[in-house]
């Protein structure tokens, strides 16, 4: 029984180690060619005695691959990203606030880790928040801050605007889920300074 066992096993992994590659193949070329159209009989007489030229190109062998398939390029580091058009969203006017220094002002006011740079760490964006209630404007919704969100101001935040909206920068990871402000930490704020 046991030598049974080994002997199924031993043909099951034949079939894997030989017979992968070619469904492979096979699935590659169903997908380039789902409706390959018929032959006609010269022509399939042509494949037969070998006096075609060259193979229809649903016939062609594909390029064989060697280990995995390669992945899409990453952005490269010093790519832009995206701009976002939506107020209050990851990322929305990012490179405004790196190009006018706000970034670099709160950072060193909030004698932290770098907060509004990186993705593990939260991206910043022009925002509003509630300082009274502890609330910040994030992904469109209003989202309690964390107990330890460091908040200053910033004289560099002083002329910049967005409309009619009392800014601020917000820097929060995104929301993920369906349910309000899941997922959501706010690391940093930095507000207007008060008016003289």
């Amino acid at each position: 029984m046991l030598f049974l066992r080994f002997c199924s096993l031993a043909i099951l992994a034949q079939f894997l180690l030989f017979a992968t590659p070619a469904l492979a193949q096979d699935h590659r070329h169903a997908q380039m060619y789902p409706n390959p159209p018929a032959l006609s009989w010269s022509e399939l007489g042509a494949l037969w005695g070998g006096s075609s030229s060259s193979p229809p190109p649903w016939l062609k062998e594909l390029p064989q691959f060697e280990g995995p398939f390669p992945l899409p390029r990453a952005r490269p580091e010093n790519a832009p990203m995206p701009e976002e058009k939506r107020f209050s969203y990851w990322g929305y006017r990012h490179h405004e606030l790196h190009e006018r220094h706000v970034i670099a002002e709160l950072i060193e006011r909030t004698k932290g880790k770098n907060c509004c740079s990186g993705i593990q760490s939260g991206e910043c964006r022009i925002s509003k928040v509630d300082l009274q209630h502890r609330l910040a404007f994030i992904d469109g919704q209003w989202c309690p801050m964390d107990p330890d969100t460091r908040t200053t101001p910033l004289d560099s935040l002083a002329d910049i605007q967005d409309g009619e909206e009392e800014i601020a920068v917000v820097c929060a990871s995104r929301t993920y889920g369906g349910t309000p402000c899941s997922g959501t930490r706010t690391y940093c704020i930095g507000v207007k300074p008060p008016k003289v």
